[in-house]
């Protein structure tokens, strides 16, 4: 009876063990899809956002003037 208990439990921990090395897996590429997306986002998202564009032009504008400004 013992024997068999002993079996059981050894196999209910080695299932525990194989369901969280699952879940690590899931995670981890769970984990590199939002990554990927986040760095997507960074990429693409403020090249097609035209507030942002016309922030980065005035930015440029700016600076442009900051020069001019120096040479006079």
């Amino acid at each position: 009876m013992k024997k068999k208990k002993a079996e059981i439990q050894q196999t209910i921990d080695s299932l525990n063990e194989e369901q969280q090395h699952q879940i690590a897996i899931i995670e981890d590429e769970f984990n590199r899809k939002i990554i990927d997306k986040i760095t997507e986002f960074k990429l693409n998202s403020f090249k097609k956002n035209s507030g942002i564009q016309l922030m980065e032009e005035q930015v440029k504008l700016d600076i442009y003037s900051l020069i001019n400004d120096s040479f006079y």
